[in-house]
């Protein structure tokens, strides 16, 4: 919305992200409702909670936090993530969740990203799909 109104106060910046933003990469981001953590200080926890547990779990599966393939030692081009990711996140459940949990859940976004990518978490290949396109977006 914020890129379609250039009365925006935050329509310049955002539309300056968009043209730097490299397209052949995943860009993804965390957000925690207002309803859920009325403070800054508990939102922004949330967000960094979920952050460090989605780039866990990406590590885990082989792609760096920008969703490109990390160098396999067959030196094999291998496609990595594109297109974008919402985490969205309930901060009264991520307050009370244990870090085992948040990693666990991050883990599963990851693993339902690959599947709808057409890849999967052992790093097999299949066929992208993309919507209208362009690149896919998911919103978990």
């Amino acid at each position: 919305m914020v890129l379609l109104n250039r009365e925006h106060v935050l329509h310049a910046r955002t539309a300056r992200k968009h043209r730097e933003r490299d397209p052949a990469t995943l860009w993804w981001w965390v957000s925690t409702s207002m309803r859920e953590a009325r403070q800054k200080v508990l939102r922004s926890f949330c967000n960094r909670r979920m952050r460090a547990a989605v780039r866990s779990a990406l590590d885990e599966r082989g792609f760096d936090a920008e969703g490109r393939r990390k160098a396999l030692s067959d030196g094999a081009h291998r496609p990595g993530l594109v297109g974008a990711a919402q985490f969205v996140v309930r901060g009264d459940e991520m307050l009370a969740a244990r870090n085992a949990e948040v990693r666990r859940q991050a883990g599963v976004a990851v693993d339902e990203i690959l599947r709808l990518a057409g890849l999967t978490a052992r790093g097999g290949e299949g066929t992208k799909r993309t919507s209208r396109g362009g690149p896919p977006t998911y919103r978990l």
